[in-house]
């Protein structure tokens, strides 16, 4: 039995020496945006006190309108920088140890399950969760800041795949040829 033991252990030390494994470094992203952005949205969206504005919550966010990190802060003063620090290691931390941006929990979690989300239980009193797609404009913008890579708007879903430059080039042509020209235009 202890011979089956360490044959186990030795099997899963070895495991972990090979290959990558996804590091728990959050990765960089930019502060000047964050603050001008996206923690407008943060504050917005999930910033209420029963929700993100919670000191109990490991995600928090705090600021004007909404629970202060400092209750002695006037309700509408400014966010300090206590608060926006605070508000961005939090929301570059749920961008940790994913190989693909739109799979961190800061993407994933406010989404609806039907767009790929899940286990967010912040839901408001109609059952929706915040984003009812990755079409949300607010979605979008935190999704761009955490580095995903976006579609259009109405292009379709998010895993589809890059478009074939030539094809497109084609098209556009064949769009020109089919165009009246300036001179036959009433």
């Amino acid at each position: 039995m202890r011979l089956q033991l360490r044959a186990a252990l030795g099997l899963l030390a070895l495991a972990g020496c090979g290959g990558e494994s996804p590091t728990a470094e959050p990765p960089a992203v930019d502060r000047t945006v964050f603050e001008a952005e996206v923690y407008p949205i943060l504050l917005r969206d999930c910033g209420f006190p029963a929700c993100h504005g919670d000191r109990d919550r490991f995600f928090r966010v705090f600021g004007p309108g909404r629970t202060r990190l400092d209750e002695g802060t006037a309700l509408y003063a400014a966010p300090t920088d206590e608060e926006l620090d605070a508000a961005f290691d939090r929301a570059r931390s749920m961008l940790a140890a994913v190989p693909d941006p739109r799979q961190a929990l800061l993407l994933r979690k406010p989404l609806e399950a039907s767009a790929g989300g899940g286990a967010h239980e912040g839901l408001d009193a109609l059952g929706r969760n915040v984003y009812a797609d990755t079409e949300e404009p607010s979605w979008r913008v935190l999704a761009a800041w955490a580095g995903a890579e976006l579609d259009a708007p109405d292009a379709g879903p998010m895993d589809a795949g890059p478009r074939d430059a030539a094809a497109d080039a084609a098209g556009d042509a064949e769009a020109m040829d089919a165009a009246p020209d300036a001179e036959d235009a009433p």
